[in-house]
């Protein structure tokens, strides 16, 4: 329809603020429509500060922006999972109390470089989302969750949402239920449970809305696959994606971090009220910080 929103939802705390103004900016900036966006911000105690500076980029493309403060009985029982904050789990109460019929759910850790709307317009058929499958997803990891072999596991940093049908079958408390239920089960927190209860239920995206960044070591390696794209061509999913999506603990904005399209996202951040922004590790002191988490992440699993 001619005047239809294009709902974004999204989830920040104060910290992960000026990652969210980034993927904001890149997506209004690359959007055809930009005065048609209306962000659905679950807010993490994002201070006034933060707050300005991300309705300034708001104001510029007169789209708009609503803060909306969650009830914290969906987090009581739910536990933040390593690099995943505990504020991923806001997507349930959000999708829970839109009065749209859909919603794009995107991750603040992205940068959007493709027309939203194309995505936004994608036409649900009997699914209750559209995502794209996770390289992650390894036969173990499906195992675990009771997801056949044979299916995909997807990656819920970008997910089209029908809010109607995922009301009417219940999936925020299934999921919730889920995690709570299986803890032992649980790597990557609402993706896992959602993965678990949602086998059938969803639509594969191209991976261009949803290009994350491992698959670029992926494309180097040559010899070995990733889960999920066995017979994918890495270098055409690489070559121009939609959205590069830094998930996992490697990100942009350190400076030790040899993350894949590092500087889309710091050409990015230039435009943003952030502008000034220095690497917090690019000192001895930061460098062994950051050093330290490395060796605790890797001590686990490397993604």
């Amino acid at each position: 329809m001619a005047g239809e929103l294009i709902n974004i939802g999204c989830a920040s705390n104060d910290s992960f603020s000026q990652h969210l103004g980034v993927m904001i900016y890149s997506l209004l900036s690359n959007c055809s429509c930009p005065q048609k966006i209306k962000v659905f911000l679950m807010d993490g105690g994002i201070s006034d500060e933060n707050k300005k500076k991300l309705n300034s980029i708001i104001s510029k493309f007169k789209a708009q922006i609503v803060y909306i403060k969650p009830d914290q009985k969906y987090l009581k029982g739910l536990k933040a999972y390593r690099h995943i904050s505990i504020e991923t789990y806001y997507r349930f109460y959000l999708v829970d109390n839109m009065k749209s019929e859909k919603i794009l759910y995107i991750d603040a850790d992205l940068v959007v470089l493709g027309d939203i709307k194309q995505l936004y317009d994608t036409k649900f058929e009997d699914n209750i989302l559209f995502a794209v499958k996770d390289p992650g997803g390894s036969n173990e990891r499906k195992k675990v969750l009771g997801i056949p072999l044979e299916k995909h596991y997807f990656n819920a940093g970008v997910i089209l949402i029908n809010c109607k049908k995922w009301k009417k079958e219940n999936i925020s408390k299934k999921a919730i239920d889920y995690i709570k239920t299986y803890p032992e089960k649980i790597q990557y927190a609402d993706q896992d449970g959602l993965n678990a209860i949602l086998v059938d239920k969803w639509k594969e995206l191209t991976p261009k809305w949803n290009t994350i960044t491992r698959l670029f070591y992926f494309k180097y390696l040559k010899v070995i696959r990733p889960p999920n794209y066995e017979n994918d061509n890495l270098s055409e999913i690489t070559k121009a994606p939609n959205i590069i999506h830094y998930a996992g603990f490697i990100k942009p904005w350190y400076f030790l971090d040899p993350s894949p399209y590092k500087s889309i996202y710091w050409k990015y951040l230039k435009e943003t009220p952030w502008k000034d922004y220095k690497y917090p590790d690019r000192n001895i002191s930061g460098g062994l910080k950051r050093m330290k988490y490395y060796l605790k992440i890797v001590k686990g699993k490397l993604f």
